[in-house]
């Protein structure tokens, strides 16, 4: 909810009368490619991958080794411990038990399965935006999604196995569900109450 209300803030901002910005050809280019639908979910992706690949593994918190544990025993693997932490994270993360039994690629895969994670919600806000403020710039609702995505708890939680990379793009999705629906497609509406 605050990121909505910093990035409708931003897109305001931005749709004020103002002095008309002056751009050479290459702050052409850079707005151009942010306008871009895809531009901001890919450097989101990109950047919170490359960031966090220095973490090595996980930081060996409750919560943290039970989402492991759980999505390990969702792909099959059998783990003999029992944990109270839910398992909506660990169906996200378990591909990551199905592809290698190295930890290390396990451990590599759970960031990238975060970071596409973040490039989702980053999408998803950006299609948010655009519903909500269908008269703002392509270069606005860029910008906002940007500084919205630049949050460093985001960055932070992202090179670790902790639900709040699931539970932001699943409320994303539910959020983008109730707009598509205009509360009157039952479909939508009832994805929007399953997400």
């Amino acid at each position: 909810i605050i990121v909505l209300m910093v990035s409708g803030a931003v897109i305001q901002m931005v749709l004020w009368p103002r002095r008309v910005w002056q751009a050479s050809s290459q702050q052409a280019i850079v707005k151009q490619l942010l306008t871009l639908p895809f531009t901001i979910p890919l450097l989101v992706f990109a950047s919170f991958f490359i960031c966090n690949l220095g973490i090595g593994g996980p930081a060996y918190m409750s919560d943290e080794v039970g989402y492991l544990a759980k999505a390990a025993t969702i792909a099959g693997s059998t783990v003999h411990m029992s944990t109270s932490w839910f398992g909506g994270y660990s169906i996200l993360i378990s591909p990551a038990f199905l592809v290698s039994s190295n930890t290390y690629v396990e451990w590599n895969v759970i960031l990238l399965l975060n970071a596409a994670m973040w490039a989702g919600s980053a999408a998803l806000l950006q299609y948010i935006l655009r519903t909500i403020y269908p008269k703002a710039s392509s270069w606005a609702i860029g910008l906002a999604t940007l500084g919205a995505m630049l949050y460093p708890s985001w960055l932070s939680m992202s090179g670790y196995a902790f639900a709040t990379s699931g539970f932001v793009v699943v409320f994303m999705a539910a959020l983008a569900a109730i707009l598509k629906s205009k509360l009157t497609q039952s479909g939508w509406l009832s994805l929007a109450g399953i997400l």
